[in-house]
């Protein structure tokens, strides 16, 4: 990109469409200013990586702020689990993926409060689709869903439904900005759209030939307590806040004269 053009990724001096170009224009910033081409490509994922573990601390008190102590402890365990130590130090996409991801939870939790705050949903969606995948978007598709079958949360998204609606016709423009200039510009096929590394995800030699459970189980296996407890805590806090039905009205027995 630095002796071809900013803005488009390229393999062998041809454009590339694989990979989304955020943390490419990124590191375009920071190779010529670093010594270390090393450093330079991973300095991203490191900072990524700590804004993430704040994004935690943050999302965890607005989840339980009667327990403050939660935060370190949650930051504590996500810093303490290899696999998201691994990614951090690595060149790789995955870790600001999980940065924009969380964000987008953090931001749909501050709508419960504030509507206006899933505009700022709909930016994190934004840029998660330019860092990897739209995997933001689906989450807050998810949360939307979730949200939809309690009744307390359904009165708070008809309260807050024209922002919503709002966020969501604004993020899915804006997720499409990039795909259409590759298009209508670089002359990229269509299909690429769907880029070629979720292809070969779901190929035969990737999730096609191992168990669906293949990334809970790592999580157990290379992430041993911690990632089994990362894996179970979304459960049971999901299970454990039943939906207390109000008292049952009894009707009023009034005598009947005659």
């Amino acid at each position: 990109m630095l002796s071809t053009e900013p803005w488009v990724v390229h393999f062998n001096f041809k454009p590339s469409f694989e990979k989304p170009p955020l943390q490419y224009w990124l590191t375009t910033l920071t190779l010529p200013r670093f010594e270390n081409p090393s450093v330079a490509v991973r300095v991203w994922p490191l900072l990524y990586g700590a804004l993430t573990a704040i994004a935690l601390g943050w999302l965890v008190l607005l989840a339980e702020p009667s327990r403050p102590w939660l935060v370190p402890l949650s930051v504590a365990v996500l810093a303490s689990c290899p696999l998201f130590s691994t990614q951090a130090t690595r060149g790789l996409l995955d870790i600001g993926l999980a940065f924009f991801t969380t964000m987008a939870i953090v931001f749909a939790q501050l709508a419960r409060r504030w509507p206006p705050w899933w505009l700022a949903v709909a930016a994190a969606c934004w840029l998660g689709s330019l860092q990897k995948l739209p995997l933001p978007f689906f989450v807050c598709v998810i949360i939307v869903l979730v949200r939809l079958m309690s009744r307390d949360d359904r009165a708070g998204l008809r309260t807050g439904r024209n922002w919503l609606i709002a966020s969501m016709i604004l993020a899915i423009a804006a997720m499409s900005i990039w795909p259409l200039i590759q298009i209508i510009k670089y002359e990229m096929p269509v299909m690429s759209v769907f880029h070629d590394e979720i292809v070969v995800w779901l190929g035969p030699t990737q999730l096609g030939a191992r168990p669906y459970f293949e990334i809970p189980l790592r999580m157990v296996i290379n992430g041993g307590l911690c990632g089994l407890l990362a894996l179970l805590a979304p459960f049971v806090i999901l299970f454990s806040r039943n939906e207390k039905s109000p008292p049952a009205v009894r009707e009023s027995q009034l005598p009947v004269w005659r």
